[in-house]
């Protein structure tokens, strides 16, 4: 999504709602992947996830939550 960069700040503020972000990656075009936000959820998962499902719905942006050792995983794709 070559408009990803133009609405990061939009999506990263939406992201801080539910989570408390430590650290952001930004993914690659050829695996889909936007971005990886890594932090502890402010809330459920389950609540934190319709959330921010809704929240980037508009952007064609969906979210995928992880658990990587002691941290919470946001990964955002296309679609």
């Amino acid at each position: 999504m070559e408009q990803f960069e133009q609405v990061q700040p939009q999506i990263s503020s939406l992201i801080e709602r539910v989570m408390k972000v430590d650290s952001v990656t930004v993914g690659t075009h050829e695996d889909r992947v936007l971005a990886f936000y890594r932090g502890m959820l402010r809330k459920d998962s389950v609540e934190a996830y319709d959330q921010l499902s809704a929240a980037l719905k508009p952007y064609n942006i969906t979210p995928l939550f992880r658990v990587e050792q002691e941290h919470h995983l946001i990964m955002l794709t296309e679609g």
